[in-house]
């Protein structure tokens, strides 16, 4: 069996890290922030997905990363540690925030960078 190569591994954690962003649409669809606050469940469940988006962008490989220069590597990577680490203190109006504002807006960034490495 061949390895994969390091655009595979690439392709295969953006197909992770799209996955989990359209979660995190599906779990805030029509939620207001107190529906957010008042479920444990869906605060947990978005906060782990976007967990799994830091952890696939730390895996990421930096060629992938300079082709989407405009992502906010660093801060998804802080995200994730901050989650992992801290989970206690995590601001959950934060983390709401993020999923109605800006997952999207990173969610087409990086199906934008799986086309261009695609086509690659």
């Amino acid at each position: 069996m061949p390895l994969l190569s390091e655009r595979d591994d690439d392709l295969a954690l953006l197909d992770v890290m799209i996955e989990a962003l359209d979660k995190v649409a599906r779990y805030t669809a029509e939620v207001t922030a107190d529906q957010f606050l008042a479920s444990t469940l869906v605060q947990d469940a978005v906060a782990l997905n976007f967990l799994v988006v830091g952890e696939c962008a730390n895996q990421l490989s930096n060629d992938a990363k300079m082709q989407a220069g405009d992502a906010p590597w660093p801060r998804i990577i802080s995200l994730r540690n901050r989650i992992a680490h801290g989970y206690q203190f995590v601001d959950r109006l934060t983390i709401f925030g993020l999923a109605i504002e800006d997952a999207d807006v990173l969610r087409a960034t990086l199906g934008a960078l799986r086309t261009e490495l695609e086509a690659n």
